[in-house]
């Protein structure tokens, strides 16, 4: 078992300091007032990405690709059951 390099240890920190930041701006969207929902999504999508842009920055394949796929799944959801309200 080979240590981490010392760069990947506080990457993996950021990142999942970020995936929280956007988890809890996605959970913010269920509670938001309908004019306050896009602004959590689009939170919860800028903190996705810069998770991601850091994550392949460091060679974190698997991480970058399930939360590509996260962002995708919150996307969805946005756009299914919340997009239209408020309107």
């Amino acid at each position: 078992h080979r240590p981490a390099r010392p760069s990947v240890l506080p990457a993996r920190v950021e990142v999942a300091r970020l995936e929280r930041m956007g988890e809890q701006a996605y959970g913010a969207m269920y509670d938001a007032l309908p004019h306050n929902v896009k602004d959590f999504h689009d939170d919860a999508q800028m903190y996705l990405s810069q998770a991601i842009k850091l994550a392949k920055r460091s060679r974190m394949a698997r991480t970058a690709r399930r939360l590509e796929q996260r962002g995708e799944h919150i996307r969805n959801v946005y756009n299914h059951q919340f997009r239209w309200q408020g309107r």
